[in-house]
This record gives structure tokens, C-alpha cells and sequence, in this order.
């Protein structure tokens, strides 16, 4: 994946009721149907709107980071946080960051108050252009979606966001136990040759 193709999702919260108590378990060719739609309308959308994006120089990784910054308290945040949100390694962020700076777009500056962090804000000009391709984007997405009863809208959005939160806690819980994998490779016994190893030199040491 390129650095300027990464997606961003909507950190949610499980919520607590119904959906804790014990379910069916989904048959595979449903719920492998289920994701490949969803896979398929997130390109049906990408390939929807990106001329809304295109139209005022922007592609989708930027369109998002830039909302990103926007959103953050004081409408500045450091490349560690971004990356945080971004579900991106710095290295991606920093990447696409310097691009955007190049062009104008974002402002990267050592933040007065800790000399080791940096801030990232958007330019005027980004402001300009994050605000010019919201107004399109927003229009087409009304354009889409006119189509649908506003229960149904609703009712989409709700599960929408818990099929996220279940997808945020599956990653949660994989990096966990990646990380205990990897405290106890870390610390794997030793093989019978370093103990015979250990004890011959000990024994020339005596």
C-alpha cells in the first residue's frame, strides 16, 4: 500500500446491552459475503467522490489527514498523533506530510512549549481547500444517499459504526497477543547445547 492510498476508520466504543449476550455463529459464506460488499461499496464511494477531491488537487489520503488536523483541539496535532489516528507507521505520515508541506498544504513547526515535539497545522491555503472540497463532497454525498428513507439512513450509520467497533476490538486483541508472543519468544529457554555450553564453561572455570 502506497503512502498516499492509506484509509482511515472511525475509532467506536462497543456499546453495552443486546450485543454482549451470545449470538449464532454467522455461516461463512454470508459473513464472507457481508465484507466483500462492504469492501465493494468503500470502492463504489472512493471512485464516487473522488472528483469532488480531484477537483481542488486533493486525492483521498490527503482529503483525510487534512480533516484529521482540522478536528484535533486547536486544529494542530504532532505526526505521532496523527499516525495514531491514521492506523499509519510515522514513516507513512512523515512521507505524506512532507509532500503536503511542499505543496503547500500543511505547516510543520517545533511546538513552543516541547522543543522535541512538532505541530502540524493546515496553510491557509490548505483551509481554503479542505473547505472547498467539503462543500462538493458533502453535496454528492446528499446526491447518494437521497435515494434512501432517513430511518434507513440511520439505521445503516448505527450499524455501520458497530461493525467498526467489532473490527477495532479484533485488532485490538490480535496486537495484544502479538505482544505477549513476542515477550515470550524473548525470553525462550535455552537450548540442551547453550546449557552444555554453560556448563563446560564453568567447569574450565573451576
Amino acid at each position: 500500500m502506497s503512502t498516499e492510498e492509506f484509509q482511515i476508520s472511525e475509532s467506536v466504543c462497543l456499546p453495552v446491552g443486546p450485543r454482549d449476550l451470545p449470538r449464532a455463529v454467522t455461516p461463512a459464506p454470508i459473513g464472507d459475503s457481508v465484507v466483500e460488499l462492504i469492501q465493494e461499496a468503500a470502492d463504489s464511494i472512493r471512485e464516487l467522490m473522488s472528483p469532488c477531491l480531484t477537483n481542488h488537487s486533493l486525492n483521498d489520503a490527503r482529503f483525510t489527514i487534512m480533516r484529521a488536523i482540522r478536528s484535533s483541539p486547536l486544529g494542530e496535532c504532532s505526526q505521532s498523533e496523527l499516525a495514531r489516528c491514521l492506523k499509519q507507521s510515522e514513516a507513512n505520515v512523515s512521507t505524506l506530510l512532507d509532500r503536503m508541506r511542499g505543496d503547500g498544504l500543511v505547516s510543520r513547526e517545533k511546538s513552543p512549549l516541547d522543543r522535541r515535539r512538532s505541530v502540524v497545522r493546515l496553510t491557509e491555503r490548505g483551509e481554503v481547500l479542505l473547505a472547498q472540497a467539503e462543500r462538493e463532497y458533502t453535496f454528492r454525498t446528499q446526491e447518494v444517499l437521497r435515494c434512501f428513507a432517513v430511518y434507513e439512513i440511520q439505521a445503516f450509520h448505527d450499524q455501520l459504526r458497530n461493525f467498526i467497533a467489532v473490527c477495532e476490538t479484533e485488532f485490538e486483541h490480535t496486537e495484544a497477543d502479538r505482544a505477549v508472543a513476542g515477550r515470550i519468544g524473548d525470553v525462550a529457554p535455552a537450548t540442551k547445547s547453550d546449557s552444555d555450553d554453560s556448563e563446560t564453561r564453568h567447569a574450565q572455570a573451576g
